[in-house]
């Protein structure tokens, strides 16, 4: 289970909604950052104040675009939680003809959510 923060440029994210977001969703963090034409990501952050040192500067500019992801950890068939880092998000995956940054997993109808699948042109 998860939340994702997309901010535009134009935007910001206030360290208010940030902790808010950690506080709900602390079991792992991870972004990605729109620099030179392509979508550039690190993931696998454990701790609020590591994660909030590698994006303070892209979510308070109005100049970046940032996917926000944080985790809540589920739980495997025998109840044991997964908090592992490499179980944040994005997840790059191989499309057809280029490579992509996955945020969002599970199931949906059109009618609960929309998919984005984030990728460099």
């Amino acid at each position: 289970m998860c939340v994702i923060i997309y901010k535009p440029e134009g935007a910001i994210v206030s360290d208010e909604l940030f902790d808010r977001c950690w506080e709900l969703f602390p079991h792992g963090g991870g972004y990605a950052v729109w620099e030179n034409g392509r979508w550039v990501y690190e993931k696998g952050f454990m701790e609020k104040e590591e994660f909030y040192e590698a994006v303070k500067e892209f979510i308070h500019s109005e100049n970046t675009r940032v996917v926000l992801h944080f985790r809540l950890a589920t739980e495997d068939a025998e109840g044991k939680r997964n908090i592992l880092p490499e179980f944040t998000h994005p997840f790059e995956i191989q499309l057809q003809d280029t490579k992509a940054l996955l945020f969002v997993n599970g199931r949906f109808s059109e009618s609960e959510a929309v998919l984005k699948i984030y990728h460099s042109p």
